[in-house]
């Protein structure tokens, strides 16, 4: 029996000369044949082996085209090295009975999804590498996503999990760091909503090329049965959108004050009648709101599951409002690893952790300069 949501992930070992034919090749086998079903694309691209990665990307978005036609699934890039691969494909297949319609607008890929008690949007990449700065690129993506959001009837407090990419995350530009700019941009957005309900799951992480790139899931509820989305708090951290202002990077904006924190819940609980599922948010060695005192990526890996544990446990739940009987299981995880040295120790980590769940590797920088490791995942729940 199918799985009502089915979660891959692919890596396909390529170059310059032949990473047409390579990914050509795994498209048609591989993806083709969940054509209709297949809502979200995330490809993770190594930039070294490409001499243009924006050509790249044009020319991968084109097979996509050609070989899906009316039915293109969201599609992101990120230019995200995999740790044992050139190019990682990431998937999403929708198994649930319902009505699937595949759209563009303004070069944007999505899918709608009329499944029974909810309607779901998924969005793909939007991005605008061409501005100067972080700024710049980050109103572009939210003025987008905003004006998409409100062309198929959704708001912002109905966005479930938000992925945002940020080049040179924790650099400066005029002594304000890259990724409190995309913070401050994000919070002047989502203050047009009433947020009762939590703010998204969501993951902000360094790629090495692009601007800044978001992408998002959307529901909104037909059900009369009570709320189909739960934030959940980790017992073991401050809710990112309480941070102080102390750990919060770089000078003020005028535009907007004080540095506004980073809007995104440690994870979302989505429940229907026929299928739940956690999105666990980018998760790092943070307590409370501070780094833990290691420069040991083994013992920050671990600090990290634990991070994830308590989040996924019945205790923190059922806390949340969410009835379950045993912990949330992890079937995907993301983990991005900033120095390549530092691969194996905390793979070794994962795995004994997570033995049963797929996997990917990707090289990035993280949030905070002495973050070693952040992993994000899909979970299911009883």
């Amino acid at each position: 029996m199918k799985e009502l949501k089915e979660y891959r992930c692919d890596f396909l070992n390529c170059n310059q000369e032949n990473y047409l034919r390579v990914i050509r090749e795994f498209i048609i086998h591989e993806l083709v044949p969940m054509k209709g079903r297949l809502v979200k694309v995330t490809c993770l691209v190594d930039t070294k082996p490409f001499e243009n990665y924006s050509k790249t990307t044009e020319e991968i978005r084109a097979l996509f085209r050609l070989l899906f036609n009316e039915r293109m699934p969201a599609l992101t890039f990120v230019a995200q090295a995999p740790l044992n691969a050139a190019v990682g494909i990431e998937t999403i297949c929708f198994n649930d009975p319902g009505v699937l319609a595949f759209e563009t607008w303004e070069d944007i890929q999505y899918v709608k999804v009329d499944a029974p008690n909810a309607e779901l949007l998924y969005i793909g990449g939007i991005v605008d590498p061409r501005l100067p700065d972080a700024k710049s690129q980050a109103m572009f993506a939210f003025e987008k996503m905003d004006a998409l959001l409100k062309k198929e009837g959704f708001e912002w407090n109905q966005v479930v999990r938000q992925w945002n990419y940020i080049e040179a995350i924790t650099e400066m530009e005029d002594g304000r760091q890259r990724y409190q700019i995309f913070n401050d941009v994000r919070a002047k957005y989502y203050e047009t909503s009433q947020w009762e309900r939590g703010y998204p799951a969501a993951t902000g992480i360094g790629m090495e090329k692009g601007g800044i790139v978001i992408d998002a899931i959307a529901v909104k509820s037909w059900s009369n049965n009570g709320p189909l989305d739960y934030p959940l708090a980790n017992p073991l951290q401050v809710d990112a959108h309480q941070y102080s202002q102390q750990v919060l990077e770089g000078s003020t904006d005028q535009d907007f004050g004080n540095r506004q924190t980073p809007k995104f819940e440690r994870a979302k609980a989505l429940k229907t009648g026929r299928w739940s599922e956690i999105f666990v948010s980018g998760t790092a060695a943070i307590v409370g709101e501070n780094t833990v005192p290691s420069d040991q990526p083994g013992e920050q890996t671990n600090v990290t599951i634990k991070n994830i544990r308590a989040l996924i446990s019945p205790e923190n739940m059922n806390a949340s409002g969410v009835a379950v009987n045993e912990n949330g299981k992890i079937k995907q995880l993301r983990v991005y690893v900033k120095h390549p040295q530092d691969f194996d120790i905390i793979r070794t980590e994962v795995d004994k952790a997570f033995p049963d769940a797929k996997q990917s590797y990707v090289l990035a920088d993280v949030c905070r300069e002495e973050l070693l490791v952040e992993i994000e995942a899909m979970a299911d729940f009883t």
